[in-house]
């Protein structure tokens, strides 16, 4: 049984506006002021399926300062869900870059939140911008 492409895109439309009719959500983190919110795995699944190319989604990245911390199951469940590598690299290299910088953030839980089971760091979370920025451009690996 086929549907008509009309309801495919009628479905299609409900499911990405489904989070923003329904209000706040969970994957919502109050910033500190003056600061953007968290940049969440299923806001990124959402960019990802609405077509942004990936250079989009790694610009909103480094725009809102989040750093993933993606455990071995996780990320090879976003990449048989479509995930591009390229973002999953780069979401990974978000975490090495921060351990890097500040090693506390690799042994303690202590500075990340859990949201929707996906552990988050960052500048929304009110770390230090140079734990976060300044980390290997896109499609470069860590030295």
């Amino acid at each position: 049984m086929s549907e008509s492409p009309r309801v495919t895109m009628i479905l299609l439309a409900a499911l990405t506006l489904a989070p923003v009719a329904c209000g706040p959500t969970s994957e919502r983190v109050e910033a500190p002021a003056g600061q953007p919110m968290v940049l969440t795995v299923p806001a990124i699944q959402r960019m990802v399926l609405a077509g942004e190319p990936p250079a989009i989604v790694l610009g909103e990245i480094e725009r809102t300062g989040t750093v993933y911390d993606l455990t071995t199951e996780q990320t090879k469940r976003l990449r048989a869900d479509g995930m591009p590598a390229s973002l999953i690299s780069q979401m990974q290299l978000t975490r090495d870059h921060a351990i890097r910088q500040e090693p506390s953030l690799g042994t303690s839980r202590e500075r990340w939140k859990e949201i929707d089971g996906y552990w988050y760091g960052g500048v929304p979370l009110g770390w230090p911008s140079a734990w976060v920025h300044g980390g290997p451009a896109p499609g470069a690996g860590i030295r």
